[in-house]
């Protein structure tokens, strides 16, 4: 155990004199994909997106906006902040509050992909049982290992590998990602991503393709489109996003 503590401070300090703000966002939008990147010292960003879903034969519609905060405490750790808003309506019955609320952090453990090496980080959040329509029952944590991959000079996997629970029971939710990003010219970029997570035995799978747009170096807009590919849901997606940063 104390080798293994060793190894994982030595990766959060490696390579700290190399890292530094970037020159254009980053963000984790579009996509389900969180990167292995933080936002730089001091840094702050806002990622905010509303979802139209279509929950097939359940006859319901859903309108999520989830909004993301993130401050650059230095150019390896950041402090996060997530909420959502979240809107249900089923035939009788329209039901409106805040879902998720989560407040944690992320470490960039390696700054930049070097062959095989990823670049990595590690995600901690804790999402709180705030009271509203959709509280759930427990504070609960949410553990999300990130990396990228450098496929070639214009393509990036990413890769997320987690765990979390659902506030309800004791149950864990395993929850995997798998992104390939493509960048068509400095401004435009093309995703597709499958998602999913795994309950006991039970799978849940999802895929997703989109585009983001680097309106400026401090702001990104984006697009997605997605679906759920198990036979016993039928749910369907859109996805609209902005990503902007305030530098210091």
């Amino acid at each position: 155990m104390l080798k293994l503590t060793s190894l994982f401070l030595l990766l959060i300090f490696a390579n700290i004199a190399h890292s530094q703000t970037p020159k254009v966002i980053s963000s984790d939008r579009p996509g389900l994909s969180d990167g292995p990147d933080v936002v730089g010292t001091a840094v702050f960003q806002l990622q905010s997106g509303i979802d139209f879903q279509d929950n097939g034969a359940s006859g319901s519609d859903t309108v999520v906006n989830s909004n993301v905060l993130r401050y650059g405490l230095s150019e390896k750790v950041e402090l996060r902040a997530n909420f959502s808003l979240l809107s249900v309506e089923s035939p009788g019955s329209d039901q409106q509050g805040i879902d998720d609320v989560a407040v944690g952090g992320r470490v960039n453990l390696i700054d930049q992909t070097d062959g095989w090496v990823p670049a990595l980080g590690l995600q901690t959040l804790l999402l709180l049982p705030i009271e509203g329509t959709f509280t759930k029952s427990d504070a609960r944590p949410l553990v999300l290992l990130s990396a990228n991959f450098q496929a070639h000079d214009s393509g990036v996997i990413t890769t997320n590998a987690g765990f979390s629970y659902d506030g309800i029971s004791p149950k864990v939710q395993y929850n995997y990602t798998l992104t390939y990003t493509y960048s068509l010219n400095p401004k435009w970029a093309v995703f597709i991503e499958e998602y999913g997570n795994i309950v006991n035995d039970n799978h849940l799978s999802h895929v997703d393709t989109g585009l983001a747009y680097t309106f400026n170096k401090n702001t990104i807009f984006d697009l997605g489109i997605g679906t759920d590919i198990n036979s016993y849901v039928d749910q369907t997606f859109v996805s609209l996003g902005v990503s902007w940063r305030a530098i210091p």
